[in-house]
């Protein structure tokens, strides 16, 4: 999914092609993955009523969202290492597998990209649906988290597991995932969907979290309320990603290190 970078700034990638290419294919595969996945909770709100809860929706929604991530990292894996997640281009940058420079124009990238697939969903469907679907903030906090930082550890919970499952099957070179190394992230996707939808929502991608935060209908008129404790779906899971990324590295990536 990725490949070797070093620890250099990368300077030069700024007017590089190829670079200029990857961060393109990052900026319209978080586009859609945002896109697909709010939209599966618009059609679970649309299908079952503007007053279920959308923890009712918890199989659609967690499953539209893992399938998404593993079609579209798969569309640009061999483009641009397919992360479509800042927590994973975090997590690639502290173990050395992209520049400095490039980590960052695919963080701008994927933050547009999911600003667009919000506005595009807007395009579509009529705003008394979509304004349902909670922010990434206070808003989407369950009632079952006691203290905000307790979501903050929940959201790095659901990353360690996305991130240690992208360095397990594209970075190991004893996995012999191939080519179902996108389904098994989507996997992870999924999974962290499942556990996390009922009490945070489900970040564990600060894109993801952002484009709702920002557009979805009412953001105008209650945007301090939107991002109440929206700061938990930024650190949960750049700490998650963090601590996934640098403990499979020291225990498996690390030069000279031995697996028995």
């Amino acid at each position: 999914m990725a490949t070797q970078a070093g620890t250099s700034i990368g300077i030069e990638e700024l007017s590089s092609p190829e670079a200029l290419k990857a961060a393109a294919a990052e900026f319209v595969a978080t586009g859609l993955f945002v896109l697909l996945g709010v939209g599966s909770v618009a059609a679970f709100v649309a299908s079952s009523g503007q007053s279920t809860s959308l923890t009712d929706g918890l199989p659609i929604i967690a499953l539209t969202h893992g399938f998404a991530y593993a079609v579209l990292v798969a569309g640009i894996a061999g483009i641009s290492g397919g992360h479509i997640n800042p927590a994973v281009t975090f997590a690639m940058l502290l173990t050395g597998r992209i520049s400095v420079v490039r980590s960052v124009m695919y963080v701008v990238a994927q933050l547009l990209g999911a600003c667009l697939g919000v506005l595009l969903l807007r395009a579509f469907i009529i705003d008394s649906i979509l304004e349902v679907i909670p922010g990434a903030g206070g808003e989407a906090l369950s009632p079952a988290i006691d203290q905000a930082w307790h979501g903050m550890l929940l959201e790095a919970l659901g990353t360690f597991v996305l991130v240690w499952t992208v360095f397990a099957v594209t970075l190991n070179p004893r996995s012999n995932s191939g080519v179902a190394a996108p389904l098994y992230i989507g996997l992870a996707v999924g999974v962290g969907y499942f556990f996390l939808v009922p009490f945070t929502g489900a970040g564990i991608n600060p894109a993801r979290s952002l484009g709702p935060a920002l557009f979805l209908p009412g953001a105008a008129e209650g945007l301090a309320g939107r991002f109440d404790d929206h700061w938990i779906y930024w650190i949960g899971p750049l700490l998650g990603a963090a601590a996934a990324a640098l403990s499979y590295y020291l225990l498996y990536l690390m030069p000279g290190r031995s697996e028995s």
